[in-house]
């Protein structure tokens, strides 16, 4: 499955700016949590950030990049990215879960 790294940095070199098949951002996602699930964090990180930048439409990926902010405990990054994902789409449910969590924790120390 590690090639598949190496096909989604071609696509997004190859398809920055252009419309590109409707669901190659699931795949993205996908890859990004097999990634997760292997322990290479920082890896399936990137692998969403570039996919946030081909898909500024698809408020899952920023809020999946979020959870990987809160697991490398990185909460002003999280913040930062899940209010990104409320930019695109206000009513994703996980991303106001997570923000309101977030702050309240923070409010608490």
């Amino acid at each position: 499955m590690e090639d598949f790294g190496k096909y989604i940095r071609r696509t997004k070199d190859q398809f920055k700016g252009e419309l590109v098949y409707p669901r190659l951002n699931n795949q993205f996602n996908i890859y990004a949590y097999y990634l997760s699930n292997q322990n290479k964090l920082n890896e399936g990180l990137s692998v969403l950030l570039d996919a946030v930048e081909l898909f500024p439409g698809d408020a899952n990926l920023f809020d999946s990049a979020g959870e990987y902010y809160l697991a490398e405990e990185d909460s002003s990054r999280a913040v930062e990215i899940y209010r990104k994902s409320l930019d695109v789409n206000p009513n994703l449910r996980s991303s106001i879960d997570y923000l309101i969590k977030h702050t309240r924790v923070k409010t608490r120390k």
